[in-house]
């Protein structure tokens, strides 16, 4: 009887690579979340009446920054990452074409 639930080996090469890029724009991401959760409550507090105008205002100008903030860190993560993984650029003259082909 076979008691092997699940196949445990490991094959390193069956698995993409995820760079540090990738995992830094997940980070970045999750920072975005949270500042536009606090525009959503600063937004809800600002029609609700529940507190006075300037600290729901304050809330929602910070969230708004914060998201902004973290949305183009996470697209300059992002960006850093597609150059990472493209091949470089050999023009038709240089000597490093002759090799390739």
């Amino acid at each position: 009887m076979n008691g092997q639930i699940a196949n445990t080996n490991y094959y390193p090469t069956s698995h993409p690579q995820i760079g540090r890029e990738a995992i830094v724009c997940g980070l970045w991401l999750r920072v975005a979340f949270i500042g536009a959760s606090a525009i959503a409550v600063g937004v809800m507090q600002l029609f609700g009446g529940e507190i006075k105008l300037l600290p729901a205002l304050a809330l929602t100008v910070a969230g708004g920054l914060l998201t902004a903030f973290s949305i183009r860190r996470a697209r300059g993560a992002l960006d850093a990452a597609d150059d990472a993984a493209l091949p470089p650029v050999v023009s038709a003259g240089s000597p490093a074409r002759s090799l390739a082909i």
